[in-house]
């Protein structure tokens, strides 16, 4: 299972010898009661105050009984550790009993998904709860939790807050399992916390005579040399004097010791430090802030600030925290001109930072440190701003690519084998030694993350900076980048880093972004073929290519049918027939829903298959959303469930959430943002709102309704639910009580198809198969406009951006645009198709409308006049399924039963781009990403295909009327052993050529990839030829060959 690395017990963090008695007594009592024992113990304190210690030491106390189960402390260093908590407390748990190993092997059996599943409800009902059920002993088990406060932000524990906290999880705890829990004093933990009667809420003293008393054996202790002496000029009188300025912070005065102490680093006497220390200024002499300025002010000076505010920069902006011999490289080279050592500076603070000494990595010694460097308002001295460092930071690790990154770095020594078969290079991976250094690794992954916090300002000098840096990157060095992040398997970070590049660039940068996504999972699982089946199809005018191609030798190439330009086909996902494709918000994910009771949910980028197909539902897939934040996508099937998966990996969140006794027709996310939760409607003529953190019921059923719920949908602010339903009625639901608020809304005489929302929460639209539209007052349930009356059928209905305005296209040939608050029928009809108007769709500023029609052809009207401004837009040879503004207005894509997709000038009405071909089945539905660039296309044919809108050159087909020749038996004719070509396999969804042991010999991009022609195959008509020679082809062990490293 996926677990945290050190985020166990440490020996060297527990108390002191004979110090926090009472305290750890307490809890130690409380873990020994055998009943009407509350099973979980927070114990509360301020920063600094020694929770951790104690955490330590209780647990260590247990561990010598034989009580210990597990110990997992948080850490704002490690962000990615609350999604691994659970999984990582069963496994120790599972060391601890066999019983429990027993269950928990036989509960990841059943689901192996669990092993890497971020579902924290989940991992804590499945992977703990379940499997503690079975604990075979009586004695107590502790499972520690260590600063829950550090468990992400206010919004991200929220989870676990709940899940710990939860009255019914609590009852299932066995009475030997005791939960110890440290935090400091956050209104969220405690509120969760104190809420409960079941849970033990404790609060550390902050005043007492034996918290001082333990805090003065401390100070003693640290203060001791060698001889076990305290050191010279020191006496219990300094020692009482630190005690009482503590305060009860632990964490004060074990930084007053260790700078008194110095190691030798300061050049004065522990008496001369403590005088320092004490003789200045005070105020609050005992705040942790207090004290870490005045260590500062003593080591540093006036003069030392900026020197030491850099250093403090870098190591607090970094993503993760480094080692401090890759932090000495990363400074110098950010700061080429400072003639100070990194390493001669950090040991000055080492009171306040570990990995000073060169051991471990260099991290604030409590989290109260980052607090204090980063409090700009109330640090003035030594306080940073973040944002300030990043240009310098940013630079740094542009220029430390530029000189480092070179030719196969990972020197991996075949062509033939999958990176993750490959256990040669796997060894170099894991080497600590790794040919491939921490910094450059860590370059490579975070330099986009560091791009994208760039301030909106930059000096014009390191403007020319970034230029000239960016220059060499995408023009020499590029290619070396993409191996490591391939390796890495971070490619996809590429996309996040090439996006920021700067306008003078963007052609280099554009051609960049098109190779990932065009071959990133190529580049992530097979690396040498970048070089080997990447570069030989970058077009001919990339300008990419221009700058590459003097470095290639030896390589594979297309002598014929290359295109100038890159193909608008960017990737091809194969699926089960597609009824619908739609893009995440952010554009980089698609979800689509297929007749096979299926989801799957592809990288739109890439084009792999980021999760599905998701199979669990037994009946078909009727209605798929993803979450606002992208992360979560819900399904609702004939099979009457709903279910919640990870958008990231696949994986069943909660489901199947079951309580409906009919087909479920609707489901939908919240996206008022503050809690995140689903309605349903259902055939069964219910709504039910759901939990989609738990998967538990929070209202419903909402009965009321006589016939079958046909959509759903909450309010902007997930405040209210409106519900349309078969019984031709509307009704408006209280999304908290499940009350109903206002309804039956009646006047359709017909099933109510549709109904949603208005962007300003206050109007609600129907559609119905009366043939009529009705707009309703969402407040009052009063009918403001309608019925919409003229239409003998409707297709499609669209509010306009801002509300004001509907469209609607019907099977009555006509288009009509109404007053979405009168209800007046402000334009229509609008008359010219000669068949139903399939697809109606406003333009983004609302002056505009296109339609699309069985009549296979396109209209452009005026939404104001209901003139017609352009069309029709003919091309297409069967009915226009579906038509779309881009979110810019100056683009309308379709899609059309005759198997293509064309993208029109929506200003002229001029064929901009198409026919796109590949499908070969009807067009269903197509869709803009939000930025306008890319569209998905969902097909009959079982494909979903992203297309870059920017590409005016008709590609290669995907039709069997094609044909792409490649000369197999040249690859036996260079210097590589000779291979049966008649046993060489070609597969035609993943392009990839394998040799007859399976090698990979070379893989072919998706616009040139079906029904490729191979020596054995018979004749064929063909209508576009695309010949590779490969004569030249180094390949195996021989790859590296492909490269002029000299020239690099």
């Amino acid at each position: 299972m996926q677990c945290v690395r050190d985020a166990g017990y440490k020996s060297d963090k527990c108390c002191l010898q004979d110090t926090r008695i009472k305290v750890i007594k307490h809890i130690c009592q409380w873990i020994g009661e055998e009943t009407n024992s509350p099973p979980i113990y927070l114990l509360t304190g301020p920063a600094g105050a020694g929770k951790s210690s104690i955490a330590h030491s209780v647990y260590a106390a247990c561990v010598e009984l034989g009580f210990g189960g597990s110990f997992f402390a948080f850490s704002r260093d490690k962000p990615n550790s609350l999604e691994h908590c659970f999984r990582t407390i069963a496994r120790d748990l599972s060391d601890c009993d066999a019983m429990i190993k027993k269950s928990l092997a036989h509960i990841l059996k059943l689901d192996h998904s669990l092993t890497d599943t971020s579902s924290l409800p989940d991992q804590f009902t499945k992977l703990i709860l379940e499997p503690i059920q079975k604990v075979s002993v009586s004695r107590p088990i502790l499972i520690v939790i260590d600063a829950l406060d550090e468990a992400g932000t206010v919004k991200t524990r929220q989870q676990i807050l709940k899940l710990l906290t939860n009255s019914q999880h609590l009852a299932r705890i066995p009475s030997n399992i005791r939960f110890f829990i440290t935090s400091r004093h956050e209104k969220d933990i405690l509120e969760d916390f104190t809420a409960n009667t079941e849970i033990q809420c404790v609060q550390l003293p902050e005043q007492d005579k034996e918290l001082r008393a333990d805090i003065y054996a401390m100070v003693c202790d640290r203060l001791k040399n060698s001889k076990g002496l305290l050191f010279k000029g020191l006496d219990d009188n300094h020692c009482h004097y630190i005690a009482k300025k503590a305060e009860g912070l632990f964490q004060w005065a074990a930084v007053v010791c260790d700078f008194i102490k110095g190691d030798g680093r300061y050049g004065q006497s522990p008496l001369k430090r403590y005088n320092q220390l004490f003789e200045s200024k005070s105020g609050s002499s005992h705040t942790l802030y207090w004290l870490y300025s005045q260590v500062l002010d003593l080591s540093f000076g006036p003069d030392g600030i900026e020197h030491l505010s850099s250093i403090i920069g870098l190591i607090l902006c970094l993503q993760e925290p480094m080692p401090l011999a890759s932090l000495k490289i990363l400074y110098s080279t950010i700061n080429p001109d400072s003639e100070e050592d990194i390493a001669d500076v950090l040991p000055y603070v080492g009171s306040i930072f570990t990995g000073t000494n060169g051991f471990g990595v260099v991290r604030p010694v409590h989290t109260s440190v980052r607090d204090y460097f980063t409090d700009k308002e109330g640090n003035k001295e030594y306080g940073i701003s973040m944002p300030d460092y990043e240009p310098r930071i940013a630079l740094g690790l542009l220029h430390l690519l530029n000189s480092k990154l070179k030719f196969n770095m990972w020197q991996i020594k075949t062509s033939y084998s999958w990176n993750a078969n490959n256990q040669e290079l796997q060894t170099v991976i894991t080497n600590p030694n790794a040919l491939v250094s921490k910094e450059i690794i860590y370059a490579s992954q975070y330099l986009g993350r560091h791009l994208a916090r760039l301030p909106k300002s930059l000096s014009s000098e390191q403007v020319t900076g970034f230029e000239e840096g960016l220059g060499i990157f995408l023009e020499q060095k590029i290619l070396f980048w993409f191996e490591i992040l391939g390796v890495q398997e971070a490619i996809g970070s590429g996309i996040t880093c090439l996006s920021q590049i700067q306008p003078s660039l963007t052609a280099l940068a554009r051609d960049a972004i098109k190779i990932v996504r065009m071959a990133g999972s190529v580049i992530q699982d097979a690396t040498p073929h970048l070089y080997i089946s990447v570069l030989p199809f970058l077009p001919k005018n990339s300008a990419l290519r221009q700058q590459l191609i003097k470095y290639s030798k030896q390589a594979a190439k297309v002598i014929k049918g290359l295109g100038d330009q890159w193909p608008a086909l960017e990737l091809v996902i194969y699926s089960n027939s597609v009824n619908s494709v739609y893009f995440s918000s952010d554009g980089q994910r698609i979800v689509s829903e297929s007749f096979d009771e299926t989801i799957s949910i592809w990288n739109a980028d890439t084009g792999e298959l980021i999760t599905g197909p998701l199979e669990g539902h037994s009946d078909s897939v009727n209605s798929v959303s993803f979450s606002s934040d992208g992360k979560r996508v819900v399904s609702g099937s004939s099979d009457q469930t709903i279910r919640i998966w990870n958008a990231d990996t696949g994986e069943l969140i909660k489901g199947p959430l079951e309580g409906h006794s009919d087909s479920v027709n609707s489901v939908s996310f919240s996206s008022d943002g503050q809690r995140i939760r689903i309605v349903s409607g259902s055939a069964d003529q219910t709504i039910r709102i759901w939990n989609a953190d738990t998967g538990e019921l929070i209202t419903g059923p909402l009965e009321g309704h006589s016939d079958s719920v046909s959509s759903v949908s909450f309010s902007s602010d997930g405040k209210r639910v409106v519900s349309g339903s078969h019984d031709k009625t509307i009704r408006i639901w209280n999304a908290d009580t499940g009350k109903l608020i206002t309804g039956p809304l009646e006047g359709h005489s017909g099933q109510v198809t549709s109904v949603s929302f208005s962007s300003d929460g206050w109007r609600i639209v129907s559609g119905s198969f009366d043939e009529t539209i009705r707009i309703w007052n969402a407040d009052t349930g009063e009918l403001i406009t309608g019925p919409l009356e003229g239409h003998s059928g409707f297709k499609s209905v669209s509010f306009s951006s801002d509300g004001q305005r509907i469209v609607s296209g019907s099977t009555d040939k006509t288009i009509r645009i109404w007053n979405a608050d009168t209800g007046e029928l402000i334009t229509g009809p609008l008359e010219g198709h000669s068949n139903w108007v399939s697809s109606v769709s406003f333009s983004s500023d609302g002056q505009r409308v296109v339609s699309g029609s069985y009549d296979a052809t396109i209209r452009i009207w005026n939404a104001n006049t209901g003139e017609l401004i352009t069309g029709p837009l003919e091309g297409h040879s069967d009915s226009v399924s579906s038509v779309s503004f881009s979110s810019d207005g100056q683009r309308i894509v379709s899609g059309s039963f005759d198997e293509t997709i064309r993208i029109w000038n929506a200003d002229t009405g001029e064929l901009v781009t198409g026919p796109l071909e590949g499908h070969s089945s009807r067009v269903n539905s197509v869709s803009f990403s939000s930025d306008g660039q890319r569209i998905a296309s969902g097909s009959h044919d079982k494909t979903i295909r992203i297309w870059d809108i920017n590409s005016h050159t008709e590609y290669i087909a995907f039709s069997p009327n094609s044909s792409h020749q490649i000369n197999i038996p040249d690859i036996t004719h260079n210097s590589q052993p000779k291979m049966d070509y008649n046993n060489v396999h070609f597969d035609t969804k993943t392009g990839w050529i394998y040799g007859p042991q399976n090698e990979l010999l070379f893989w072919i991009p998706s616009s040139y990839r079906d029904d490729l022609w191979l020596p054995r195959n018979a004749a064929v008509i063909v209508r576009k030829v695309v010949t590779l020679d490969l004569s030249q082809l180094p390949h195996g062990t021989s790859w590296t060959e492909c490269w002029d490293k000299y020239l690099a």
